[in-house]
């Protein structure tokens, strides 16, 4: 029993090697070289080298990715590689493969217990369930790249719960994802100064930085509004707070400029539920600015004339009728769905603009009820520890998470959020962060126990 547990222990520490990797590697990218160009081969092999690194240094990983993932949104619309219109070979799928091999990596050799995560069982389910029906979907290769952004999501949030448990870590992460809104935001305000946008009636220009679609880009820009603010509630050295107010202003500034009906609802309930987890007089504030501006401004009344009645010709009214038409194929396949991706094969390459209605025609009535699972287990379980966390900073960003997990619950009744990757990788990132907090404190506890 002992030698087998040596021989087990051996043949772990060689697996996880780096330089028995670099071999095997080599190896690949030898028979590369031999039966196609050299150039793809050193291309290969550098990224393979990538891959080993970031499989090694996990944090560094998720910092990198969390930081670029918002820079290169716009490449989703193109593709080096085309399955289908919806499975896509371009930057932002390579982030999102480098994510998946890597991160099962890391929880595969580390040995990671993620079974006691909150939501883990009820996602990992949806996983199952909607990858064992994913044929029922026309074209395969689009439920399985669908698929794979789900996984990336779980594998993502699987991590970040587990491997950034050191103090300073969770804080490094929060600052990279306000850092990730610089290039962003910069590419907006040139959009705007150059009359560079997404053209929308009546004539006006919507700017969407470098995401594919203002919609996004809207909904990642309250995600970043809301962390802002809340962090301004702990104490930071003055040139930290006046970078906070200034990113606080600018994406403020750039969310009214997008024009997206559901980033400003999103908006307006993550920042309700703030003011009413915290009673902080500033977020009552903010929903009444909010409010005022939505009333006042002539183009943002323009946006929701359609909704509304005052005119039945508008996006809203689209969706309604979309709605309707697709509602009546869901009971077909009631309780496991048309298959992942499916939606828009159905509806003739129409997004669902809703996402409870797009789940529950792809994965049915199971998958839709496992999803939503998933995420309320993770809410509740931020709001039962969020009074039990001493630090200010793990507080605030607590209650940041459950504003922008309430945000989106409402804006995904009028948006495609969860079928968005960009966002899911935020908004999973902070819940693993949030559920990290919490599992660093009983760690903590126990250690001192102990």
């Amino acid at each position: 029993m002992v030698e087998y547990t040596f021989r087990r222990k051996l043949y772990a520490d060689l697996i996880q090697a780096p330089v028995l990797q670099f071999v095997i590697l080599g190896t690949l990218v030898g028979a590369v070289v031999a039966l196609f160009d050299p150039l793809l081969a050193g291309l290969s092999f550098l990224a393979a080298a990538a891959l080993v690194f970031f499989s090694i240094r996990i944090d560094i990983c998720i910092m990198f990715l969390l930081l670029v993932r918002s820079s290169v949104d716009f490449s989703t619309e193109y593709s080096l590689v085309s399955l289908a219109p919806a499975a896509r070979l371009n930057p932002a799928a390579l982030l999102n493969l480098l994510l998946v091999i890597a991160g099962i990596t890391y929880l595969v050799t580390t040995r990671k217990s993620v079974s006691r995560l909150p939501g883990i069982w009820p996602l990992g389910t949806f996983l199952i369930v909607s990858l064992a029906f994913c044929t029922r979907n026309p074209s395969i290769p689009t439920a399985l790249a669908d698929w794979l952004r789900n996984l990336g999501c779980l594998v993502l949030y699987a991590v970040v719960a587990t491997a950034l448990l050191d103090k300073r870590k969770p804080e490094t992460v929060v600052k990279v994802m306000l850092f990730s809104a610089v290039v962003p935001l910069v590419v907006g305000f040139y959009q705007k100064a150059t009359g560079i946008g997404f053209f929308s009636p009546p004539a006006y220009r919507r700017i969407y930085g470098t995401f594919f679609h203002p919609n996004p880009y809207g909904l990642y820009l309250s995600i970043v509004i809301v962390l802002t603010y809340c962090l301004l509630h702990v104490k930071h050295k003055l040139l930290v707070s006046v970078g906070l107010v200034l990113l606080l202003f600018c994406s403020a500034v750039s969310l009214l400029l997008t024009y997206s009906r559901g980033a400003w609802i999103a908006l307006l309930v993550s920042v309700a539920v703030v003011a009413i987890l915290t009673r902080w007089r500033s977020a009552l504030a903010g929903v009444g600015a909010i409010v005022l501006i939505v009333a006042s401004a002539p183009q943002v009344i323009q946006r929701f004339e359609d909704v509304a009645g005052a005119s039945r010709q508008g996006s809203f009214w689209w969706r309604v009728q979309l709605w309707k038409k697709m509602v009546s194929l869901i009971g077909s396949h009631a309780f496991f769905g048309h298959g992942l991706g499916s939606f828009y094969y159905f509806s003739q390459g129409w997004a669902a603009h809703n996402d409870y209605l797009r789940l529950a025609f792809e994965t049915g009535v199971t998958g839709l009820a496992l999803y939503i699972c998933s995420i309320i287990s993770i809410g509740v379980f931020t709001l039962r520890h969020m009074s039990k966390q001493v630090e200010p900073f793990r507080r605030v960003v607590s209650v940041a998470f459950v504003g922008v997990l309430a945000g989106f619950l409402v804006a995904s009744t009028v948006d495609n959020v969860v079928m968005m990757p960009v966002l899911q990788w935020y908004f999973w990132g902070l819940a693993g962060l949030v559920v990290a907090f919490s599992t660093r404190e009983v760690q903590v506890e126990t250690s001192v126990r102990t």
